[in-house]
């Protein structure tokens, strides 16, 4: 029966997904960019994926919208064509049929997730200290659930991934990343892991599994030339979002985002779906993409340097800290980076916690982490207007508050990593 028990977590987890797909009136938007894409594989109108003019013409669930129903609105499709033939199976199922079925694998997904977590960083410690990152995590967790959201099926993969390295299970390791970077592609920041770790078979593998499913099955159920096409489209269609300086409007809670909206002049789109401009306009937008790509490099440079060193053992409790960096890093890194993605941060605040609660030895260091951990699982979720009211919790993503508690987590990360090398080198 104990061995069991993760695979009946998990199994709940999907029930009360599938649950809440049930209960929703309609379908999340979110989700509906990608089951629209899954359609169009399947109706053979994958080479109208990034047509913008096409998709004024909301012709996909044309046959589907019914008087007084979901008005099943169609938006732009922002990922490779290889993540539209995955979705293919779900496309060809009516979209409410294929939210609950959504809901059900991103719940099934993360409770997957902190149960590895667990396993990993407990070392033998009370299961109950996981409602800590949990709790703080909640909003993210339940984010992704309501707004049918990618980030599970990359997030989930790239952490676990992590743990699989540290377990020298190498090629589950690159293909797990692989995915969750052919899914959405911030995890290819942890490529510079498996770099740092000299763990060259799992970047290979990584490197060949995002060669699979972006180049590969396309071309098996598109064909060869429509595949390209595709890719090509893609590439027109997005990739001035982050090779431009210009910023027509900047959400999320990265450094990007900081720099552009409080230096430059780039308005932040508010929930209300009203624009707040703040900046002072003493960054152009070419001076604000060099701060913003210098930031990013220095930040991910003291990160792998505090990581430094041979790749840890999975029973060694001082492998989890160190993993938990670059995942810590990559809200902060990220072009942008809302409420859902902060998922990145389930390893890190269960590192944190279970480091936090074993080592009770009163000392600067440990005071600091924890009052670093306290502190940032306070901020990331400095944005409620319930708890400060509606013009501090909207002045707290417009200065991208929930950014600086993922900093101080990550500087939280780094007293106990140095510590764990003092106390056992």
């Amino acid at each position: 029966m104990r061995r069991l028990l993760p695979l009946l977590i998990v199994l709940l987890a999907a029930g009360i997904g599938a649950a809440r797909g049930v209960g929703m009136k309609q379908v999340p938007g979110d989700f509906l960019r990608y089951h629209r894409a899954g359609r169009m594989v399947v109706t053979g109108q994958a080479g109208l994926l990034y047509d913008p003019q096409y998709l004024e013409t909301q012709a996909v669930y044309a046959a589907e919208r019914l008087p007084g129903g979901d008005s099943l609105i169609e938006r732009e499709f922002k990922y490779a064509p290889g993540l539209a033939i995955l979705m293919a199976p779900l496309g060809a199922l009516p979209p409410f049929a294929a939210n609950v079925i959504w809901c059900a694998w991103n719940t099934a997904l993360m409770a997957a997730m902190f149960l590895v977590l667990w396993r990993w960083c407990a070392g033998g410690l009370s299961a109950w200290w996981m409602l800590v990152p949990l709790v703080v995590l909640l909003r993210p967790v339940l984010d992704n659930i309501s707004l049918g959201q990618l980030n599970p099926s990359a997030i989930v993969p790239a952490t676990v991934g992590v743990w699989w390295l540290a377990r020298r299970r190498t090629l589950a390791s690159g293909a797990a990343v692989g995915l969750g970077v052919a899914t959405k592609f911030m995890p290819a920041v942890l490529a510079l892991w498996f770099v740092s770790k000299r763990c060259w078979k799992a970047l290979a593998v990584s490197a060949a599994t995002l060669v699979v499913l972006w180049v590969m099955l396309p071309a098996f159920v598109l064909g060869p030339s429509r595949a390209l096409e595709s890719n090509q489209a893609w590439l027109d269609a997005r990739a001035h979002h982050f090779t431009s300086a210009e910023a027509e409007q900047l959400p999320g809670y990265s450094m990007k985002s900081f720099v552009y909206r409080v230096f430059g002049t780039t308005p932040y789109p508010s929930r209300r779906h009203e624009t707040v401009t703040v900046g002072t306009g003493a960054l152009s937008p070419q001076a604000s993409s060099v701060l913003t790509l210098v930031l990013n490099g220095l930040l991910l440079a003291a990160v792998l340097w505090i990581g430094r060193g041979p790749l840890r053992e999975a029973d060694d409790l001082r492998g989890p800290p160190e993993a938990a960096l670059l995942l810590a890093a990559i809200p902060l890194v990220s072009p942008e980076a809302r409420f859902p993605h902060f998922l990145f941060l389930a390893l890190p605040l269960t590192a944190l916690t279970y480091a936090l609660v074993r080592d009770r030895a009163s000392s600067p260091a440990r005071r600091a982490a924890l009052l670093l951990t306290g502190l940032g699982a306070v901020l990331i979720n400095a944005t409620s207007e319930r708890l400060l009211g509606e013009r501090l919790g909207l002045l707290a993503e417009v200065y991208c508050v929930p950014g600086w508690g993922a900093l101080l987590l990550l500087a939280a990360l780094a007293v106990i990593v140095r510590e764990g090398r003092r106390a056992q080198p």
